[in-house]
């Protein structure tokens, strides 16, 4: 693999779980665990699943927004 892909927040967590690890458009993106695809489409129906999309986008917020921002939350 490339040694300059790139690397969501949530690499370490994937990595530390067993996500096989493969590049994908310039990231090292987990597509399968250990456990195996059968398990892991279980335990999603079971408790609910997360799906990494931090490299799907970037937001860059510059301070004539932030007001904006605050008021929506």
């Amino acid at each position: 693999m490339p040694k300059d892909l790139k690397r969501t927040p949530l690499y370490s967590w994937h990595k530390e779980h067993g996500g096989q690890m493969i590049e994908f458009v310039g990231w090292e993106m987990p597509v399968a665990y250990e456990r195996g695809i059968l398990e892991e489409h279980l335990s999603t129906r079971k408790f609910g699943g997360l799906f990494d999309i931090s490299h799907m986008g970037r937001l860059l917020i510059r301070e004539s927004m932030r007001s904006l921002l605050c008021s929506m939350s």
